[in-house]
């Protein structure tokens, strides 16, 4: 089990990686639109890169392909839809998952204040880094996924 976890939350973090990649490529694309619509430009081009939705296709199919394998029966979609960290065969297992969902959701109440603080700032930071605000709100599910996998990695050790 602690392969598939490992397995699955790197392709998950990854995946968030290639996520907030492909939203800074659509955020700096869409500058130029933005321009066009408030500035009444005569014309504007959106450059929008393939390579980061090239990559997020990829792992979407890798993290498909890699849940078809764990799934040996035939499953409902809420059950293919759930997360394969969810493996619960056992009383043993639920205990862990429910300390995981539980340790990941407490620290939610850390993060979500501190995220809110630091948006408050955005019009200090936004000319700087501009996109910044897409990685601040791609924190919560990346520290989500790692508090999960910790959690479980300590438990079943």
């Amino acid at each position: 089990m602690k392969n598939n976890i490992t397995k699955m939350t790197v392709i998950n973090v990854l995946s968030i990686l290639c996520l907030g990649w492909l939203a800074t490529a659509f955020y700096k694309g869409n500058e130029s639109f933005a321009d066009f619509i408030w500035n009444q430009t005569d014309g504007f081009a959106v450059e929008i890169p393939i390579l980061p939705f090239i990559a997020m296709c990829f792992f979407g199919a890798l993290s498909y392909v890699h849940m078809k394998k764990l799934s040996k029966e035939k499953k409902s979609f809420k059950s293919f839809i759930l997360p394969p960290e969810f493996s619960e065969q056992d009383e043993r297992e639920r205990a862990i998952t429910a300390r995981a969902c539980r340790n990941s959701y407490i620290i939610l109440a850390y993060l979500v204040p501190l995220i809110v603080l630091i948006l408050a700032f955005e019009p200090v930071y936004e000319r700087i880094i501009p996109s910044l605000s897409i990685w601040i709100v791609l924190l919560i599910p990346l520290v989500q996924y790692l508090s999960y996998y910790f959690t479980i990695r300590r438990q079943e050790s």
